[in-house]
């Protein structure tokens, strides 16, 4: 809603716009997790194990607090109110049932567990919101604007490096709306003087102000992970930025392939999404290192090098598009080979 008002852009277009870049992300995602669940052997549930309809649909008003929260958010409460108005949801819900109910004693567990929890994320935040300040406050925010323009020299590519860095480093530790406020002011302003329309640029700078969440050093969401698993964060944090490696190509996509955002023709849109599919598939093969069985470093690496090869053919406009296609196909064609090749040789 900020951006179509930023923008003047109307909020459907935007949502088309932004449509596939979305649904490659988590199409990615799931597949990563799913090779990743595989490589491990882990398994689903078993028939008997899996609940009931019936008793699906009769404990589903536990999830009402997280349907209030979403709605709210979309009436346009502040994320901390609508979590404010959830939290309550959810305390009153816990009564519906003995089993969950809310009792003195749960009551001050999960006080004491908040708080431990909330102790690193805030220390997180606040480092972060120094920052921040420094950048706001002080008018560097667009002294930064005109020494990325000096940097890049009117290159394109290098001006979008330069401004996902910008982004990432603005964006950590801030809600999503402020982060794409601070990022859309420099990095919007930077690519439009490069050509480049307001909403492509726009939504450039949402993007890499959002994966600051996940983007080591400061990654607010690993965090908060980190703090549920109870586990090392800076682990969390570069694990969730290499499943969220999708994330980190789609803004490119948008820049270079007009076609990413549902523009341009029929047959334009067909292809993009065809090669990007492909993509999701090998991007999270390799990710996870597994494909119908776990690969070892080459064949992880051949799979490494086809995605870029498609990143390539996706993405970079003045390469010979042709050629490149016909390397990734060869490369794809190799590691089936040898697939295939080391299947057969097994007992």
């Amino acid at each position: 809603f900020v951006m179509a008002e930023l923008t003047k852009t109307p909020y459907i277009k935007i949502c088309l716009a932004a449509a596939l870049g979305a649904i490659f992300y988590y199409v990615t995602l799931i597949l990563t997790v799913h090779f990743t669940a595989l490589r491990n052997n882990l398994r689903g549930l078993r028939d008997e194990e899996i609940p009931d309809w019936k008793e699906i649909l009769f404990n589903s008003y536990l999830i009402s607090p997280a349907v209030i929260l979403v709605y709210l958010l979309v009436k346009g409460f502040s994320p901390f109110m609508a979590a404010y108005y959830a939290v309550w949801m959810a305390f009153a819900v816990s009564f519906l049932k003995k089993d969950t109910m809310m009792t003195p004693s749960r009551l001050f567990e999960t006080l004491e567990k908040a708080g431990r929890n909330m102790i690193v994320v805030a220390l997180a935040c606040a480092g972060a919101g120094i920052v921040v300040s420094v950048f706001t406050y002080t008018g560097l925010g667009l002294g930064i604007a005109s020494i990325i323009a000096s940097l890049s020299a009117g290159k394109l590519l290098i001006a979008l490096i330069l401004v996902m860095l910008t982004c990432l480093i603005l964006g950590m530790g801030m809600p999503t709306t402020p982060a794409y406020i601070i990022a859309a002011t420099i990095g919007g302003l930077v690519l439009t003087k490069l050509g480049l329309d307001l909403l492509t640029a726009h939504l450039f700078a949402f993007y890499f102000a959002i994966l600051s969440e996940v983007t080591p050093p400061v990654c607010v969401a690993s965090y908060c992970a980190a703090s549920i698993a109870g586990t090392s964060p800076m682990k969390v944090g570069f694990e969730g930025m290499k499943l969220a490696l999708t994330g980190y190509i789609v803004p490119y996509a948008f820049v270079f392939n007009k076609s990413m955002m549902l523009r341009g023709s029929l047959w334009e849109i067909i292809v993009t999404v065809t090669l990007m599919s492909i993509l999701s598939f090998v991007l999270a093969a390799a990710i996870a290192g597994y494909l119908w069985k776990p690969t070892g470093s080459l064949i992880r690496s051949l799979l490494l090098v086809s995605a870029g090869v498609l990143i390539a053919v996706i993405t970079i406009r003045s390469a010979p598009r042709t050629l490149v296609a016909v390397v990734g196909i060869i490369l794809l064609i190799i590691y089936a080979l040898m697939h295939l090749s080391r299947k057969s040789t097994e007992p």
